[in-house]
């Protein structure tokens, strides 16, 4: 199953969409996967997604590009990427 988080991360505006809680649940125990983009240096907006996300050792998390640039932080974003 592919979740998309449908995302502009911006610092001051996150527009993030989360599929719904019920989605990922004790009983689906399938690796789940999600796909991010757009993240533009925001480290503590992107920590915060995946801070949400609670992936799992088996889940698949697949960044579309964008990682640095306008945002106070890109060399965080790379760090922890």
């Amino acid at each position: 199953m592919l979740n998309l988080i449908k995302s502009a991360i911006c610092c001051t505006h996150p527009a993030i969409w989360l599929p719904p809680k019920s989605v990922k649940s004790s009983e689906n125990t399938a690796p789940m996967r999600y796909t991010i983009s757009d993240i533009h240096g925001c480290l503590k907006t992107f920590r915060a997604l995946l801070d949400e996300l609670k992936l799992d050792r088996n889940d698949e998390l697949f960044l579309l590009g964008d990682y640095i640039d306008r945002g106070p932080d890109s060399q965080g974003v790379i760090d922890l990427i």
